[in-house]
């Protein structure tokens, strides 16, 4: 499993509230689930639409085309290492542990995003 990044290692918002972003890969319905796991952070967590002023950068994936993979690989890496990544989707559920060893610090498959704030503050 990938370091626990503490809540001192992250830039908070003005008002000491984690940020996070969303990046939606594939189907239509990795686009309903993002609305879902933003409606379930949205109590704890706040929404940034730049990656960059993110604290957390999840990644909602699918696995269907070639080159998703690869892609999603690709954004692991781009991602700053002070920041908590996070894989979401069918990827993730298909490529659990593939996800962690690549640099990921949370991975949720769909049917487990009501899981994802708890499993978000296992890593602070």
């Amino acid at each position: 499993m990938s370091p626990r990044i503490t809540k001192k290692q992250l830039k908070m918002s003005v008002e000491g509230t984690p940020t996070f972003h969303i990046e939606t890969y594939g189907c239509q319905m990795n686009s309903s689930d993002s609305d879902i796991v933003r409606a379930l952070l949205a109590e704890s967590y706040q929404e940034v639409d730049d990656p960059k002023k993110a604290n957390i950068v999840l990644l909602n994936t699918c696995a269907i085309r070639e080159s998703a993979e690869d892609k999603i690989y690709h954004q692991i890496r781009q991602i700053k290492s002070n920041k908590i990544v996070g894989i979401l989707g069918c990827m993730a559920e298909r490529l659990k542990d593939k996800m962690f060893k690549v640099g990921a610090h949370v991975v949720c498959g769909p049917d487990a995003y009501r899981d994802l704030p708890r499993l978000l503050s296992l890593v602070f």
